[in-house]
């Protein structure tokens, strides 16, 4: 099947230097890289002491969780994160 995508200029330069340099079509090193990629398990997030935020245990990133159709906000990941712990203060 053929497609179209567009990429950034960089990337697309190391996937072709990658395929001359393993002797290789750049479709099939293309292949090659998606497939691999898409073998990778899923990240699997860290329990947190606040509801509805985890760490993801790949990137140690924070996870946000919300229901579907719930508002996103414009709040930065250190003022959610503040938040979350202000809230867990007057918790407890």
């Amino acid at each position: 099947m053929k497609v179209t995508i567009d990429l950034p200029d960089q990337l697309v330069k190391k996937v072709k230097l990658r395929a001359i340099h393993d002797g290789h079509k750049l479709k099939d090193t293309v292949e090659e890289l998606l497939l691999k990629g898409l073998k990778l398990p899923e990240p699997t997030p860290v329990k947190s002491k606040h509801r509805g935020l985890g760490i993801d245990s790949e990137t140690g990133l924070p996870i946000f969780r919300a229901s579907p159709g719930a508002t996103v906000s414009k709040q930065t990941v250190k003022e959610a994160l503040e938040f979350a712990r202000r809230i867990d203060d007057e918790v407890l």
